[in-house]
């Protein structure tokens, strides 16, 4: 058995499950935990390569799992990346049981994370811009129920994705090009340019930001917050995946201050903006904004302080966006959205 199909196959199990038990919320809410558990248990404690006894029986999880010729590759690097998502998945799981969500949210919640999964997983790397369409597109059945039926926010997200991919797509098809030519540095230049337009595109960075706003206002807050924290963490972690493996994107002064100024851009829209809204969609739209131009000016600084400050600043994201969005749950079911 594999290890990487036993991790994807698993959630995508329980979502189909839990669908047939959206009538009754608490029991969606107890097999999602206790999906997203078991999940953490599995990355901290799997023996990659090596015979374990599970109910009696010797079981192999190998690392590696070949689908239509790609490979989805289990790598001991992966187990904290793995744990924060499934850890955010719970917090966001445990929190449907506090406020009103659509029937589908934990269904396509699980659905979701071999998804997120698979982003770290596939090789070769650039595939997984296909999988963050993917989750773009599956987003619409959460992001709307009877109270939030406009779909304008998941739709508009769904295109600024669907500009982004292509270009991600493409650095890999230069890449490519270059292992034909190693003499030729062209390509790693097309290469550059390519990566850094589609993560900027991808990461929500001005003047591609407006489904951000969008999706808050017009989308129940607990899932908007898991689209803005969750979501949009996995492109952040790509993004930094394909800085570990390029020494020449590294060492390309001009990507990092592409990313810094694509921070600050998204810092100084969101604060522009923040202070004009009069609803709490609004509000937490721009303010995520904010926090993730922080972000994107410390992964700028390209340095690995930098890189620790972005990663923590995600986790404390996780945290702050799961609260937001039960008080904002709350208070939009009280008082309304005003």
């Amino acid at each position: 058995m594999s290890l990487p199909m036993l991790l994807m196959g698993l959630p995508l199990v329980m979502a189909l499950l839990t669908y047939n038990l959206r009538r009754w919320l608490w029991s969606q809410v107890v097999l999602a935990v206790g999906t997203a558990v078991a999940l953490i248990v599995l990355v901290q404690l799997a023996l990659v390569d090596q015979m374990m006894v599970i109910a009696g029986r010797d079981v192999l999880l190998r690392a590696s799992w070949d689908v239509l010729g790609r490979s989805f590759t289990f790598a001991a690097a992966d187990r904290p990346v793995l744990t924060f998502v499934f850890a955010a998945a719970l917090l966001f799981f445990l929190a449907a049981g506090a406020v009103r969500v659509p029937t589908l949210f934990l269904p396509v919640g699980l659905g979701m994370l071999p998804l997120l999964e698979a982003t770290v997983f596939v090789q070769p790397f650039v595939y997984a811009a296909l999988f963050l369409e993917l989750i773009a597109a599956i987003s619409a059945f959460m992001l709307a129920n009877r109270d939030y039926a406009r779909t304008v926010g998941a739709l508009r997200y769904l295109v600024f994705v669907s500009l982004g991919v292509p270009f991600i797509l493409m650095a890999g098809w230069q890449l490519e090009v270059h292992q034909v030519s190693p003499d030729d540095a062209l390509p790693l230049v097309r290469a550059t340019w390519m990566l850094g337009v589609g993560f900027l595109i991808m990461l929500a960075v001005a003047p591609f930001h407006s489904w951000v706003a969008m999706v808050a206002r017009h989308s129940p807050p607990l899932v908007a917050a898991f689209v803005l924290a969750v979501v949009q963490a996995a492109v952040a972690f790509f993004l930094m995946d394909t800085l570990a493996q390029f020494d020449w994107l590294r060492a390309n002064g001009q990507f990092f201050l592409a990313l810094r100024l694509g921070g600050m851009a998204m810092a100084a829209v969101g604060a522009a903006f923040v202070f004009a809204q009069r609803s709490l969609g609004g509000l937490m739209g721009y303010s995520a904004l904010i926090d993730w131009g922080v972000t994107l000016v410390a992964l700028g600084l390209g340095t690995p302080d930098g890189v620790s400050v972005a990663a923590m600043l995600i986790v404390v994201r996780v945290l702050a966006l799961v609260v937001w969005g039960v008080g904002a749950g709350v208070l939009v079911g009280t008082v309304g959205d005003n």
